[in-house]
């Protein structure tokens, strides 16, 4: 797996807006992967703050996201399992799994929190952590009324 810092795709002509991109390829033996059918997932605007509140324990334990790439066949799901951080993406019939551990995610929460400084450069450190526990909150809310409307 590989997570970096990216500019998402939007409008020509637009200020440029950071985001993270995170790319996941099959094995073909230990330690080797193949690196030409890796998969990817590029988060949107929307899902940024999401995914900032769900790696710092925010937002609960699970992060889904769905409808992504030109076929809208493309789903992510974030899982806390134990000590790790379970990552499933799916395209199509494809799917790449993977746990990722604790100095990994802590990594990848770097890399969001950078993201979503560059965005928005005149907010403190401390209040874009009250921002995304904040979005985090909504987010339970969200999934609990969710699941109450389904029964």
């Amino acid at each position: 797996m590989k997570v970096e810092l990216d500019l998402l795709r939007g409008d020509p002509g637009m200020p440029a807006r950071y985001t993270v991109q995170l790319e996941l390829a099959p094995a073909k033996a230990a330690r080797t992967f193949d690196w030409q059918r890796k998969v990817g997932f590029q988060f949107t605007r929307r899902e940024l703050p999401l995914l900032g509140a769900m790696l710092l324990g925010y937002a609960g334990d699970a992060l889904v996201l769905t409808n992504h790439g030109p076929e809208h066949d493309k789903r992510l799901e974030l899982q806390m399992q134990g000590p790790s951080l379970y990552v499933k993406l799916r395209q199509g019939a494809r799917a790449l799994a993977l746990p990722v551990g604790p100095a990994d995610t802590f990594a990848w929460s770097a890399i969001t929190l950078n993201a979503l400084k560059k965005n928005d450069e005149a907010l403190d450190c401390g209040l874009l952590l009250e921002m995304l526990k904040r979005t985090g909150a909504m987010s339970i809310a969200a999934a609990s009324q969710h699941q109450q409307l389904s029964k």
